[in-house]
């Protein structure tokens, strides 16, 4: 893989070729397979993020938040699943996170960098099952597949009935269980937008 540094100017030409390498969801809400990228991966400066920035959004077996002050996430392929947090500072191209693994008590840190087409996570210690790209060298690159508006991903302590707008007598007859990964688009009065991605897309209010 070959590295190299560009300009500002340079950013939108070679974007629009990057994103040739990221693929959308399936139609049926899963993450799409997409194959390993192979082409020219871009170093980003911190000079450069303020034109490119973290993008909240669903990567490739992964899905990312952003609000002003911290990240969240979630990545799974397989039986590696991890959550990943940290403090988000603007204008910074990595940052250090730390990771924890569902349903139990191992954890570590890591480093979040954003790349011109997603970002790059890399992980100390061993989760699980995990990739090996991942652990070692300059971590796994995850390619960004759609942008979103999620300010925090979260796993459900406690089930939770849906709304379709935020007031009583809305319920959607539908609900999140216990264990569910949601992800919260904005919160109003005692009230919460989320979202559930995966084999179909479940959205609506729930009580905080």
């Amino acid at each position: 893989m070959i590295k190299m540094n560009i300009k500002l100017k340079n950013i939108a030409a070679v974007l629009s070729a990057a994103f040739l390498f990221s693929a959308c969801l399936s139609d049926n809400g899963n993450f799409a397979e997409v194959p390993e990228s192979h082409g020219v991966e871009i170093e980003i400066k911190d000079t450069e993020i303020k034109e490119i920035g973290f993008q909240a959004g669903t990567y490739e077996n992964a899905m990312l938040a952003i609000d002003s002050n911290n990240i969240s996430g979630f990545y799974q392929i397989g039986s590696c699943a991890v959550f990943i947090e940290g403090a988000y500072v603007t204008g910074k191209a990595a940052f250090p996170i730390s990771w924890s693994r569902p349903n139990s008590e191992e954890k570590g840190n890591g480093t979040l960098m954003v790349t011109l087409n997603g970002i790059r996570l890399k992980l100390e210690g061993n989760p699980g099952n995990c990739p090996a790209d991942m652990l070692k060298g300059e971590g796994l690159i995850i390619p960004l597949n759609r942008p979103t508006a999620w300010k925090q991903i979260k796993k459900m302590e406690n089930p939770a009935e849906i709304f379709t707008e935020p007031e009583a007598g809305m319920e959607m007859g539908s609900s999140f269980k216990k264990g569910d990964i949601i992800c919260i688009l904005e919160k109003k009065n005692k009230w919460i937008r989320v979202e559930k991605i995966g084999k179909s897309t479940l959205a609506g209010w729930i009580r905080e």
